[in-house]
């Protein structure tokens, strides 16, 4: 029964991965995509809506399944590495940079957006790069502990 139980974890474990990386590449693409059309950009901003959610639930999948695997663990004890603890400060700071971005970040980029045929102010600006930053972080957070995960 433990090896069930250890292979819905693992699996959920696997799905946070896949969508919290896939999401943050897909929203590093779009986000290019918008830069180099900005007439597209607020259609693209509802997509990164999407995307943002599913990283979201990439990311809590992620810390779910990892806090229950120490408790499931089927091969005796877990062993707690300095890359696990690596992995898990990094983690740490991909949370507090997604909710910088979900919840400062975003929404003052989407308050400030330009009007159609109207020049884009200066709040709007440092918005978009505030946004841009965080986005390239977050996308670098993840890959980062996709390669921890594979060398731990």
């Amino acid at each position: 029964m433990v090896e069930v139980e250890f292979a819905v974890v693992q699996l959920l474990h696997y799905i946070g991965v896949a969508w919290g990386v896939g999401g943050v590449t897909i929203n590093m693409i779009v986000s290019m995509k918008a830069d180099k059309n900005p007439e597209s950009a607020p259609h693209l901003m509802l997509v990164n809506k999407a995307i943002i959610k599913l990283i979201w639930i990439g990311l809590i999948l992620l810390i779910i399944s990892g806090i229950a695997y120490p408790y499931i663990w089927p091969y005796g004890t877990l062993e707690y590495t300095t890359l696990l603890m690596a992995k898990h400060v990094l983690i740490a700071i991909l949370i507090l940079v997604g909710i910088v971005m979900t919840f400062a970040m975003v929404p003052k980029l989407m308050k400030n957006m330009p009007k159609k045929d109207e020049k884009p102010s200066a709040v709007f600006v440092n918005a978009k790069r505030n946004v841009k930053i965080g986005g390239i972080i977050g996308f670098i957070l993840w890959y980062l502990i996709v390669i921890l995960s594979v060398v731990n």
